[in-house]
């Protein structure tokens, strides 16, 4: 993706070229004036959202991203400022960086060089949704939205992270702050980090924890009215019908309240959005549904066993192989979608934020434990830096956020950031802070969530069904929906009979054409396979061989080996 860049020089060095070349590949980012000075280079470059950038005699600041409420931010601390990167320096320069950050409603991430000082500060935004990555070995100090950025150093120590292999074999995602290298490190949530040039040395802060969310003693009727209010709110600060925006449509919820909460606002709008899937599954078919009751323009874009897999091949280098291959859908679509949007208004989160993903029956209204943080990371919980006391409220939801959604699921979002911006309504702060003052027993069984939907869309939601449960949402579904729903699972789960329409993909056999399956095996089942060199387990002969003779379906293993490979055969090749 698009982003910041740069590094500490070490005498006349100049290799900001080499950054902002591995990182643009061969797209068409609009590139920022590069600063560059005895101690310090750095750059940005993006999607042509405007000048991110702010220089000035004592501060050079590089931005990527935006904020929703800059201006009202200024205001409350008496700072006359032009711009949201203008804000930032004005705020450092008056000692209110913490404070003003600490507020800031947004998705971004920064690098400010004071010149005075000699200091470079780094940060992240309250979510940490948009990735910074830094470098710190010995006097080596460099930092890029991309780890690519950071590869094309010359003086970048390459060594492979022993742990993050079996982590993503095991779990999909690495956790924490970690990535594949032993000296890269992504930037956390809520932190200003600040490396001093002359000592070398590095001071992390957080300017926001969790326990600053208090408890809201408030009737359900009332929270729920709140809820509804508040989503309404995140969707017109986050939507402007001046701007090109679309948005991804699927058979869930999320994307659907954002529909929904947008014809609200602008009953008369006509508007872009699109869905991906196999041909005739459910999320296309529910998409229809939803959108036949406005005039908005529909593009359906069907993932079939012939043009899934290569195009995403060339995504493992541009996601700096974060994301598995398996987990790319509609990737294969962006350039596209870009044709008609700019923006996209996301529906990230929306069931683990509003509704009861991530609530365990025994940890309501409980801080992460070690019991539960096993049940998601497994063997690799000591990753997870559940101590933390940036953790400290009595919600498991922080740290699973942190760990499984941030490093996760937004790696859907990273890699859309090549070609669409994206916008995230369920990440509101006003509306994320309400949200978890509330007692766990309000987002049970998605009871809030469904409830305010219903209140605010009936349209949307009364008469369509969702894809997960295959029926309509309700104030309480009805006996027989129970024991059909409870069926279905049952026997999807032993494999009795497939429920294709409710898969948007079918990678099981599709990994089994010989055009995905010869590429696989040389991936995989070859003794020239660099991650052989990492690990004791045969990829190829452990998952890949018995699940093409139809033994067991290691798609998910399989897809996750093949990306370890493929972006470990790149990194010895690169720059």
């Amino acid at each position: 993706m698009p982003g910041i860049f740069g590094y500490k020089k070490h005498e006349n060095s100049c290799f900001l070229k080499n950054m902002a070349d591995a990182i643009k590949m061969d797209y068409d980012f609009w590139n920022e004036k590069p600063f560059s000075d005895e101690y310090i280079e750095q750059s940005a470059m993006h999607l042509g959202n405007g000048n991110l950038s702010f220089t000035d005699c004592e501060c050079d600041l590089r931005l990527e991203g935006e904020s929703y409420n800059w201006k009202t931010v200024s205001a409350k601390f008496n700072i006359k400022a032009t711009s949201f990167a203008n804000l930032l320096v004005k705020a450092h320069k008056t000692g209110l960086l913490k404070q003003v950050l600490n507020i800031i409603d947004g998705y971004f991430c920064a690098s400010l060089y004071d010149i005075k000082n000699r200091k470079i500060l780094l940060f992240s935004d309250r979510w940490g949704m948009r990735f910074l990555y830094y470098y710190k070995n010995g006097n080596n100090f460099a930092f890029a939205s991309e780890v690519k950025g950071i590869l094309a150093l010359p003086f970048i120590n390459k060594d492979l992270n022993p742990e993050s292999i079996n982590c993503f074999m095991d779990i999909g995602y690495l956790l924490d702050e970690f990535t594949w290298f032993k000296h890269i490190t992504l930037l956390k949530p809520s932190s200003i980090l600040e490396y001093d040039i002359e000592t070398s040395q590095i001071n992390m802060c957080r300017y926001w924890r969790w326990s600053e969310i208090k408890s809201e003693k408030i009737s359900y009727n009332d929270a729920l009215f709140k809820l509804s209010d508040l989503f309404l709110k995140s969707v017109n600060k986050r939507f402007n019908p001046n701007e090109k925006i679309g948005i991804s449509l699927s058979g869930g919820l999320d994307s659907r309240a954002i529909f929904a909460a947008v014809n609200k606002i602008y009953p008369d709008y006509e508007g872009y959005c699109y869905t991906f899937g196999k041909k005739g599954c459910s999320d296309i078919e529910i998409a229809k549904k939803v959108v036949k009751k406005t005039n908005w323009k529909h593009q359906v874009f069907e993932i079939s066993s012939q043009n899934w897999f290569r195009p995403r091949i060339e995504k493992v280098w541009k996601t700096d192989g974060l994301m598995d291959l398996l987990h790319m859908h509609g990737s294969e679509f962006l350039e596209e979608i870009k044709s008609n949007c700019d923006i996209n208004l996301n529906g990230y989160a929306g069931d683990a934020i509003t509704g009861s993903s991530f609530i365990a029956k025994g940890f309501l209204n409980k801080r992460i434990s070690d019991c539960l943080a096993k049940k998601y990371y497994r063997s690799h919980t000591n990753l997870a830096d559940i101590s933390n006391d940036y953790y400290d409220i009595n919600n498991v939801f922080p740290n699973l956020f942190a760990n499984r959604v941030r490093r996760f699921t937004t790696m859907g979002s990273i890699n859309a950031l090549f070609y669409v911006d994206q916008r995230k309504p369920f990440l509101d702060n006003d509306l994320m802070e309400f949200i978890f003052s509330l007692p766990d027993s309000y987002r049970l069984h998605n009871k809030i969530y469904s409830e305010s939907l219903l209140l605010s869309f009936p349209d949307f939601f009364e008469n369509i069904p969702w894809q997960k449960t295959g029926f309509p949402i309700s104030r309480q579904r009805n006996f027989r929906h129970e024991i059909l729903y409870f069926f279905k699972r049952v026997f999807k789960r032993l494999k009795i009979f497939e429920f294709s329409p409710d898969n948007y993909t079918d990678y099981k056999n599709w990994i089994k054409e010989e055009s995905v399956s010869q590429i696989l095996i040389d991936l995989l089942n070859n003794e020239k396979s660099l991650y052989t060199k990492h690990t004791d387990i045969n990829f190829g002969q452990t998952f890949l061989i018995p699940h093409l003779e139809g033994k067991n379906d290691y798609s998910n293993l399989i897809l996750r080996a093949a990306t370890i490979e493929i972006y470990l055969r790149k990194i010895a090749n690169f720059p």
